[in-house]
């Protein structure tokens, strides 16, 4: 990588110029969490086009911050390289940041859906699941049809699947409530069994799922660190 003199006078700056373009961090976050392929990684970031996604991962190849894997059979995959893992430390500390200082009380209306959804999959726990396969239906009762039920098909040893179409198959557990209170328990601002005993939460469906629930059904990774302290909207600026 070369950048111009007047840059090195600073290595924050320098940073920046590699990595203050939008959506870099946010790839670079996505590829290191297991999204490899291109239509992976814009499923994950819904508010970026196709062409500028495109660019950006010339741009970080370029930066040296990933590589381009190309299999026997043509198929295109994205890695970090060893100088994109190195900064993985300091993106899980602006996360980090992000929980604790900026407030996410009303992402329940702000949060793209399907995007959430994704996240959510990707933080449930398959090995606290039984060994088989399990069909999980979600109603969201403040969203208009057909943006009201999805499925996630659960498979041991695979990436769980979010459907949007029905996949006709019988449903172990159903799952029912709005969607700013997933939004409220997924980012720690809502306790899952607070919610089910208001009523807000509500499941049916099989018995082992339901007492397991608070094991598989996890929030952010943020969240269910212990250490780490939630924004509190009323505290002091002086604290």
């Amino acid at each position: 990588m070369s950048y111009p003199i007047r840059s090195l006078f600073c290595p924050i700056t320098l940073a920046c110029q590699v990595l203050q373009p939008r959506w870099t961090i946010q790839i670079l976050a996505e590829i290191g969490w297991g999204s490899h392929r291109f239509n992976e990684i814009k499923q994950h970031i819904p508010g970026i086009s196709p062409s500028l996604l495109s660019k950006r991962l010339k741009e970080m190849e370029t930066n040296q911050l990933i590589h381009r894997r190309l299999s026997s059979c043509g198929r295109v995959t994205y890695h970090r390289t060893a100088s994109g893992k190195a900064i993985e430390p300091a993106i899980r500390d602006l996360g980090i940041w992000a929980y604790q200082h900026l407030e996410t009380g009303n992402l329940g209306e702000q949060a793209d859906l399907m995007s959430f959804l994704m996240n959510l999959r990707r933080s449930m726990d398959l090995t606290k699941m039984p060994d088989r396969e399990v069909i999980i239906e979600l109603q969201l009762s403040d969203k208009p049809k057909p943006h009201s039920i999805f499925w996630l098909y659960c498979i041991p040893g695979q990436e769980i699947e979010l459907c949007v179409i029905n996949p006709q198959l019988e449903t172990d557990l159903c799952i029912t409530c709005a969607f700013p209170d997933l939004v409220a328990f997924y980012f720690g601002e809502r306790g899952l069994d607070s919610l089910m005993n208001e009523g807000l939460i509500n499941v049916i469906g099989d018995h082992e799922l339901k007492t397991t629930l608070s094991q598989w059904l996890l929030g952010s990774s943020y969240a269910q660190n212990p250490d780490i302290a939630k924004y509190q909207p009323h505290r002091s600026l002086s604290d």
